[in-house]
Order: C-alpha cells, then sequence, then structure tokens
C-alpha cells in the first residue's frame, strides 16, 4: 500500500503555542478557512507523494544521508504573513542558510537514488491555512504581528500524511539527527 510522505523539519511545541495564540484573532476574523492543526506545523524541504515500502526505504536512506552531511542551525518565524496566489496563508519563515542547505541535500540525495519530488523551487514557510473548495482568500490584508520565534534544528523528518477526519494527520515514519553544530 503506498504511503503520502514528505520529507520535513518539525516546529518545536513552544514555538507552536506561541504562534497558535497568536492567530486566535485571525482566526475569528476568517472562519470560513480550513486551518492547519498546529501539532502537524512543520517546514516541509521536499514533497515525495505516493511512496511503495520499498521506495519509503530508500527515501529515509536518502534523507539520512542528508543528514549526516549537515550540522544543526537556527531558524526562525519572522512574525509576517504571505500568501501562495489566492489560496494559501503562510507565517513567513526567516531566511536560513541551513534550511536551504538541508533542503538542497534532500533533494540532490533523492534524485541520486531516482525518486522524484516536487520540482517547485525550495521556499521556507508554514501553511497557516487554505481556503476551501473554489473559493479565494480575503482580499484584505491583515493587521497582524506574530511571534519571531526562533529554534535550533537538530533533526530532519521523513513524514507521511495520512488522512483523517478534519484533515490529514501526520506521522514520522523515520527521524534522522544532524550531524552536529555547523
Amino acid at each position: 500500500m503506498a504511503e503520502r510522505l514528505f520529507v520535513a523539519v518539525a516546529v518545536p511545541a513552544e514555538v507552536r503555542a506561541r504562534l497558535d495564540e497568536a492567530l486566535v484573532g485571525l482566526r475569528q476574523r476568517w472562519p470560513t478557512l480550513r486551518w492547519t492543526k498546529p501539532e502537524g506545523w512543520h517546514l516541509t524541504l521536499a514533497f515525495v507523494g505516493d511512496a511503495q515500502e520499498h521506495q519509503a526505504r530508500t527515501v529515509s536512506g536518502a534523507v539520512a544521508e542528508a543528514a549526516a552531511h549537515t550540522g544543526s542551525f537556527e531558524v526562525g518565524l519572522t512574525g509576517t504573513l504571505g500568501t501562495f496566489g489566492q489560496r494559501v496563508l503562510w507565517a513567513g519563515v526567516a531566511p536560513s542558510e541551513g534550511l536551504a542547505a538541508l533542503a538542497g541535500r534532500t533533494r540532490a540525495a533523492l534524485a541520486a537514488r531516482d525518486v522524484d519530488c516536487d520540482e517547485r523551487p525550495f521556499s521556507a514557510h508554514l501553511t497557516l491555512a487554505r481556503v476551501r473548495g473554489r473559493g479565494r482568500l480575503p482580499g484584505e490584508e491583515p493587521d497582524w504581528r506574530g511571534p519571531r520565534s526562533r529554534w535550533r534544528v537538530t533533526e530532519v523528518r521523513v513524514m507521511r500524511s495520512v488522512p483523517a477526519a478534519g484533515g490529514p494527520r501526520y506521522e514520522d515514519r523515520s527521524v534522522h539527527a544532524l550531524s552536529g553544530d555547523a
């Protein structure tokens, strides 16, 4: 049976809690959006899609190799919002050489093993909400300043998306420690 896989960096609980609290007003203002669950917040490095068991093991091996060649690094939220078209609302992530390097190494290791992944250029962001159906994001710019939280990334995860009532649930398939301090 195929699993829907992606490679990601987790957002720590304390960062999720601060951001979740800061979003209360926006959720009330835009209740028709499909808001992502804080426990599922992550920074996607590569989206693989449907993979059979042998392919999933290959993905984990590629990610382990990328992690072994990447030291730990800091990443942080900018406290700003952005959109992809009129369909996705996201929280900004500060530019991070470490995060970009990990994404690049991950994608290169997957390609070297003939594993296809999303070909769009890496763009660090944290998805907060999506439009339901064929709707569009509200046109007005929200007056919102979120937390500018920072954290140290010490591991990368291969995750699976499991369909569930109320939106997908994300589970770790494998977790790989980064090689140490950069």
